[in-house]
């Protein structure tokens, strides 16, 4: 059967799914890596699931470098931007998402040769 739909899991089988992300987020294929955190964020948009549990979702990202995890991420990062844009929020959420996207840039900064 085809279809687009969205997956929310128990809260053991999420955490499962964010310590492989963490340990080793090459074990999961790169589109399931990309739509774990776009099911992770419509939940949380929906008040289906927990904006930290979707925020979680991309602590992974600062191992990362394919593009669809990235793409996803900052498609549904930039919502909460403009969502917390004039809070005491903005703040750490720019700062976090420096800390990630960080290693990448240094990674297509050496594979580029600068």
């Amino acid at each position: 059967m085809m279809g687009f739909y969205r997956v929310n899991y128990d809260e053991g089988n999420w955490e499962r799914l964010i310590a492989k992300l963490s340990s080793s987020h090459q074990d999961i294929p790169v589109i399931n890596r990309a739509q774990i955190i776009d099911d992770a964020f419509s939940l949380a948009k929906a008040n289906i699931a927990n904006t930290t549990l979707a925020l979680r979702t991309t602590t992974f990202l600062n191992k990362e470098v394919e593009y669809m995890p990235w793409q996803t991420a900052r498609k549904n990062l930039n919502y909460f931007f403009h969502m917390f844009g004039c809070s005491e929020v903005y703040g750490p959420m720019k700062a976090y998402i420096r800390k990630q996207v960080t290693p990448l840039f240094l990674y297509y900064k050496d594979l580029t040769l600068n």
